[in-house]
Order: C-alpha cells, then sequence, then structure tokens
C-alpha cells in the first residue's frame, strides 16, 4: 500500500509508520492442511494481547493456573530417610529416584492447562485432520476391544474420553501445535502438580514421602484385567487426585511428557547410601538425548505415583502407560513467538535475550476452533508480534548503520498468510534499513550491470554471426548466379557452334572452316567456269548464315552481359560475407561467428565463485522450499536505497519482502498495541490521516480487515533513552482476527 513520499528524521515520539508492500515474487505456500479450522458447525474461541491487556475466554475443558515460585525436588534428607526405611524401593529404584534430588527453587509463568489428558477422541481426530495413520503399537494399547473372544479395531465403547497411551513425544507436540497448545515444560508439569502444596507432601492429597495409599489413584493395585491387559480409567474417576487448581490424574492414570531434556537438576551430586560392604553411590543415568516423562500410571506403585517421579526416554519411543497433556501460556501469542525465536535463531542468527516477551511488548491473537458439542479441539491459527527490548543508539546513528547492517526491530510469526501479495505462513524477523547504498548493493549493482553487458553483448555477437552468415548465403547465390550465367555462355557458343555446323553442312566440305576456304576459293578461282556460279550461291548462302548465327551470338553475349552486371552486388555482397566468414573462423574479433562462440565459450565456463553461489543459491531455495516457504528471495538490487525501508527476512535469513516506512507525527504508545479494523462496506477500506514529521499532510488509506501492531522502542544511549513509536500494518487475508471478552481467572477450586 503507497505511502506519501520521502522519509524525513522525527523527534522523539514521532510514529514509523509501514505499510505492507510486498513485491510479487514467487507463489506463496499453502496454509497447513492442518485446518477444519473454520468449517461450518464449529465454535471459535478468540484470545488476544494488547497493550498489556489479555482479553478472551479460557478455552474449554481448560483452566488457568496462576504463575509463580516454587521448591521442586526433594531434599538428600528426605530421600535418604525415605530409601533407608524402605529396602524394596531401596533395592529397585534408588539409582532412579537420585534424580529427583536435590530440591532447588524455580518460577512458572500463568498458564491454561487441560483439566484432562488428551484423550483417545481428540488424538484421533488430529491425526485424522493431518490425513495421518495410527501406529501399529498405539492402535494395540487405545484401539482393540474383544466382543465374544474377537478382537475388534476402534476406539473401545465408553472409552472415547479415555487418555491417549503409547504415543511418541514428537506426536505429542505435534497434536498439541494443531490445537494451539503445547506440552509443558517439567518446571511447568511440576509447578502444576504442587501448587499450594507444601514441600514435603509428595501427593495431590497432601501425604509425606513414603505415605503411599493405593485407593487414592489409577495404579497397578486397582487397573482393571482382561484379554486387552490393564486398561486407564475415565478422567476425573479419581477425587483426590486432583490439584487445588482443578488438574486431574497428575499422580495416576497414565504417565505424561515433557518437552524438557533429562537432566540433572541444579546442584546436584552424587548420594553415597549405606555403609562399608553395602555403600552405594547413586549417580543418576542422565541423558540430554532423552526427554523427560512426569505423573505416575495404571501400571505405577508408591515408587512412581508421585509429584516428584521422573524418568527419562527417547522422545520417538512409545510406552503402554505413557499420554500427554495440553498447556498454553496465559499470554495469548508467547507460546508462537518463543517458537519463532528459537527457530529464527537455529537459522538466521541470535534472537535469544534480545526480544521482549513482556505483556507489555507482546501483541496478537491465537484462535482455536472446537466441537461444541463434544468440546473437541478442531485446529487453530495465530497472528503475533514482538519487539526487541531497546536500540542502543541515537536514531540518527541508526539510520546510518543501518544502511550497510539492518537493525532488528522485532519478529512476527503467523499461521496463515497475511497481506497482498501474500506472506506465507511463518515467522519472520523485522528489520529497519535506513535510506542509502550498501557497498554490498554496490556490488550486486555492478555485477548486475556486468552481466547485463555480457548478456547484450552475447546477443550482437549472435546478430553479426547471423548477419555474416546471410552474407554468405548471398555469395552463394551469387556464385549460383553466375554460373548460370557462364552456362548460358557456354550454350551460345554452342549455338554458335551449331550454327557454323548448319552452315557449313550447306558447303561442301560439311565444317566451318572448310566452308570459309572453299568460300575463298570461290571467291578467287574465277578459272572454273563450270563451278563458279555453284559457289558464288553457295557462298552467298553461307555469308548469310554467318550473319545470322553473328547477330544471334551478339544477342546472347549482350544479355549475358546484363544478367552478369545485374548479379554483380549479389556476387558482391556473398564475396564479403565470405571475407567475414573467413576473419571469423582465422580468429578475426570483427568476426561474427567467433564472437558467437566466444559468448557462448563465455557463458559456458563459470568460476568456482561462480558455480560455488549458484549451488548455495540452489541449497538455499530448496531449504526455503522444504521449510514450506514459497516466497522468493529478493536480490540486493531489488531492495529500494533512495527511501528508508523495512526488511522482513524468513528462518531461512533470506530477505523475501520489503516495507515502505514513513515519519509521522504521532502520540507516545508505550505498551505494544494489537487492532483490527474491519474495511467499510462497498470502500475498499477506511482512511486515517495523518502529519508528516516536518509539517505537510498525508493520507493512509488502510485496506480492509487490517491488521496493525503499534509498539514504542527506546533508542539513544547512556541515560537518554527516548521513546520511538512504530507502526506495522497488514492486510490479514485469510486471517480474520475475532472479538473476544475479557478473560476472568476462576478462584482456585479443589473438587470435592
Amino acid at each position: 500500500m503507497p505511502l506519501v513520499d520521502s522519509a524525513v528524521p522525527a523527534a522523539a515520539g514521532a510514529l514509523l509508520s509501514l505499510a505492507c508492500t510486498l513485491p510479487p515474487n514467487g507463489p506463496a505456500a499453502a496454509p497447513d492442511a492442518e485446518s477444519a479450522a473454520g468449517a461450518p458447525g464449529l465454535q471459535a474461541l478468540a484470545r488476544s494481547q494488547s497493550g498489556g491487556q489479555t482479553i478472551g475466554e479460557v478455552p474449554p475443558n481448560m483452566v488457568l493456573v496462576p504463575g509463580g515460585t516454587f521448591t521442586m525436588g526433594i531434599s538428600e534428607k528426605s530421600l535418604v530417610k525415605w530409601l533407608e526405611n524402605d529396602s524394596d524401593t531401596r533395592n529397585t529404584a534408588a539409582h532412579l529416584l537420585v534424580a529427583c534430588f536435590p530440591e532447588h527453587t524455580e518460577t512458572a509463568g500463568d498458564l491454561l492447562v487441560d483439566k484432562h489428558e488428551v484423550s483417545n477422541l481428540q488424538y484421533k481426530t488430529w491425526l485424522d485432520a493431518h490425513n495421518k495413520a495410527p501406529d501399529p503399537y498405539t492402535i494395540k494399547y487405545n484401539w482393540i476391544h474383544f466382543k465374544n473372544g474377537k478382537a475388534i479395531e476402534g476406539i473401545p465403547p465408553e472409552q472415547e474420553n479415555h487418555p491417549i497411551r503409547a504415543v511418541s513425544c514428537d506426536e505429542a507436540r505435534a497434536c498439541s501445535l494443531w490445537l494451539g497448545k503445547r506440552v509443558p515444560t517439567e518446571v511447568e508439569w511440576a509447578y502444576i502438580a504442587t501448587r499450594g502444596l507444601k514441600p514435603d507432601q509428595a501427593y495431590p492429597w497432601g501425604a509425606g514421602i513414603g505415605e503411599w495409599d493405593p485407593k487414592k489413584c489409577a495404579n497397578s493395585s486397582n487397573s482393571s484385567r482382561g484379554p486387552a491387559g490393564p486398561q486407564s480409567f475415565a478422567p476425573g474417576s479419581w477425587k483426590d487426585d486432583c490439584t487445588i487448581d482443578g488438574i486431574f490424574d497428575l499422580c495416576g492414570n497414565v504417565g505424561e511428557w515433557t518437552v524438557s531434556p533429562y537432566l540433572a537438576y541444579p546442584g546436584f551430586t552424587p548420594i553415597e547410601l549405606g555403609e562399608r560392604k553395602n555403600k552405594k553411590v547413586l549417580r543418576g543415568h542422565f541423558s540430554a538425548e532423552n526427554v523427560t516423562i512426569r505423573g505416575g500410571s495404571y501400571f505405577g506403585n508408591h515408587i512412581t505415583n508421585n509429584n516428584f517421579w521422573r524418568e527419562g526416554q527417547s522422545p520417538g519411543s512409545r510406552f503402554e502407560g505413557v499420554g500427554f497433556r495440553g498447556v498454553m501460556s496465559a499470554l495469548p501469542g508467547l507460546d508462537q513467538l518463543n517458537d519463532a525465536q528459537r527457530m529464527l535463531t537455529m537459522f538466521a542468527g541470535d534472537f535469544k535475550g534480545r526480544l521482549d516477551l513482556s505483556p507489555q511488548a507482546v501483541a496478537g491473537q491465537v484462535v482455536q476452533f472446537h466441537d461444541p458439542v463434544t468440546g473437541v479441539g478442531r485446529g487453530s491459527k495465530y497472528l503475533a508480534f514482538t519487539k526487541v527490548t531497546s536500540i542502543l543508539a541515537p536514531l540518527l546513528k541508526v539510520e546510518k548503520d543501518s544502511i550497510e547492517n539492518p537493525v532488528l526491530l522485532g519478529i512476527l510469526t503467523t499461521s496463515t498468510p497475511i497481506a497482498k501479495p501474500e506472506l506465507p505462513a511463518g515467522s519472520y524477523g523485522i528489520y529497519f534499513k535506513g535510506k542509502g547504498e550498501s557497498a554490498a548493493q554496490k556490488l550486486a549493482k555492478e555485477e548486475a550491470k556486468k552481466a547485463g553487458g555480457a548478456e547484450a553483448d552475447a546477443k550482437g555477437g549472435a546478430k553479426k554471426g547471423d548477419a555474416g552468415k546471410r552474407d554468405a548465403d548471398k555469395k552463394d547465390a551469387g556464385k549460383k548466379d553466375k554460373d548460370a550465367g557462364k552456362k548460358d555462355t557456354d550454350k551460345s557458343d554452342t549455338g554458335k557452334s551449331d550454327t557454323g555446323k548448319s552452315d557449313t553442312g550447306k558447303s561442301d566440305t560439311g565444317k566451318s572452316d572448310t566452308g570459309k576456304s572453299d568460300t575463298d576459293k570461290s571467291d578467287t578461282d574465277k578459272s572454273d567456269t563450270d563451278k563458279s556460279d555453284t559457289d558464288k550461291k553457295d557462298a552467298g548462302k553461307k555469308d548469310a548464315g554467318k550473319k545470322d548465327a553473328g547477330k544471334k551470338d551478339a544477342d546472347k553475349k549482350k544479355g549475358d552481359a546484363k544478367g552478369e552486371k545485374k548479379d554483380e552486388p549479389k556476387a558482391k555482397g556473398g564475396k564479403g560475407g565470405a571475407d567475414k566468414a573467413g576473419d571469423a573462423k582465422d580468429g578475426d574479433p570483427a568476426g561474427g561467428d567467433a564472437e558467437g562462440q566466444d559468448a557462448e565459450k563465455a557463458e559456458g565456463e563459470k568460476s568456482a565463485e561462480e558455480l560455488a553461489a549458484e549451488k548455495a543459491d540452489a541449497e538455499a531455495k530448496k531449504a526455503l522450499e522444504e521449510m514450506g516457504l514459497g516466497a522468493t528471495e529478493l536480490s540486493l538490487v531489488d531492495i529500494p536505497t533512495d527511501r528508508a525501508v523495512l526488511l522482513i527476512r524468513n528462518e531461512a535469513g533470506a530477505t523475501i519482502a520489503v516495507i515502505d516506512a514513513q515519519y509521522v507525527d504521532g502520540q507516545p504508545l508505550h505498551p505494544t498495541r494489537f487492532s483490527y479494523t474491519p474495511g467499510a462496506a462497498g470502500t475498499g477500506g477506511t482512511a486515517a490521516k495523518t502529519s508528516a514529521a516536518k509539517g505537510g499532510s498525508g493520507m493512509i488509506v488502510v485496506p480492509q480487515d487490517s491488521a496493525r501492531f503499534q509498539f514504542s522502542l527506546k533508542m539513544g544511549t547512556g541515560m537518554r533513552f527516548p521513546e520511538f513509536d512504530f507502526e506495522l500494518q497488514f492486510e490479514p487475508g485469510s486471517f480474520e482476527p475475532i472479538a473476544a471478552p475479557a478473560m476472568v481467572a476462576p478462584a482456585p477450586t479443589r473438587p470435592k
């Protein structure tokens, strides 16, 4: 969308308005096929973050858990006491229980947490939405039941809401992401399980370490037995296995994946247990390649079914008694921005620690879709932005330095294409580049100019070669005409000879020369009176024949001369073409064929650097395609230098879009704001007036369904950090933010 011209420096408090104007640089990637999102009959629930405020309802079957600081793990004293008093535990699980040591302090943020573990029906819905076939191991332990002794495949009757099990951590994460959720970290899981309990309370019902009661949660002593083996329980079957916030089955039913590596807690040291010959050194079996599983299961017992048990397994493995639970950060967009930060850091540079992920900085919206009858999730979408914490340089310096090294302003992430032409779904770094031409751009332009010149020379050489060929063709044609003329002359001579023969045939001797001799003889031999008259008559006839032949000969020669004169330009042209062709053959640079051959040779023989660059470009393009990014990378030549611009760079670090920038007056914003403006019907949009920083006025046309991010950045050094306000404006395309009521956290209540 065009803005009024010229970008001028602004004073503190000025607004930099940025409107997305993507060049048509390739096909956009299609949205993930995930989505039944938005399908008829589904309900949409939106949660937004703007201006430091969270707006929206708590999603169905989730609860809001306020964040806080807590004690995680068990103390060495409590662990040693338990192991010394329980020989069975000491002999079978001491090397695993030591991983729960030592106590340490952790902090968790505000969370939205599933009341129950992810169900059979919910997991199957995710598989169906992505046309995925369930793993045979998953089928074996979830979707096989027996009737009259015969195994039947499918979710057992009345077990649609039972927890899914025998799924890998990788699958758990993918399913959660589709639902707009995620698998919790180990710290978050421990906080959810222990909130409101004291450090020495190991069970949701408040009992201490070692005070096991098998009647209060699902475990191996009460799980059903049958042809299909031990079974899980319907969610909420054990009222004592419930947290203060109303979250069920953290102690029993199925164990749960987290996303945290299975590492020793901070401050861990091996523990010595026993004395002399019976002494054991407990070191734990940690591995960064494994992820941590927390919580007990229907297979568990007094060792595993508590709030501190932990073990590590490969993220791709499956276990009969392990499932998962979904969580979300209460701050809409925060989870998506954290994922974007990890992705961008992996491919495009270090973003860690540079972004402001506070409620005042994060802005955007997350929309989840679900079945209004069953509450089963049916996909989600999101659009979120956050800024950098600050830019430690004055604006004028930023404008100058950013010409060579564009300055990061923030990151944007979206699950659906936005803007027109479409910016594909993905995560992007937003960079500011001041007015001016960088050294790299100058070099790129010079190379492009050289490449253009070489291409023009190659085309010119080809044209000269074609002209030479045409001249050679003309020469050949002239030569043919000349040969034809010679043949005509030969025919004329032959005609003359034939005439002579004809005349001589009339003479006594039958030969032209003899005829001449006879004629002379006839003229001189006057004494021969008998033959005189006859010879005179014959001589007269012969002379008449000569005159006729001479006349014909003269006419023929005259015609041949005219023909040769007429064909002379062709012969001349042919000769010129032949000369040029000959020169080219001899290596003369003026030769057209030689230039064409040289151009082809130059094009065919590329340097190692050029070949390496082409290979790198091809690999980068392939990487973009593999990540689902259809937009083509812009060349440095395509990036404007006559004005300040914003560069949008994807996960691969490639600049795929440019946004024009212009300074205008505005009020300080400070908290980052997200807004959605529906366009006026029939007008193609609404209008917003702004004023240029140095006077004058301009009009920015706000397109239909426009999403805006407005934010402030501190820019300066030392004690001076003036605020500069920015605005990003997008046409969301298929993303249509939904108005959402204010989120209200219910008072914590523990079901009785």
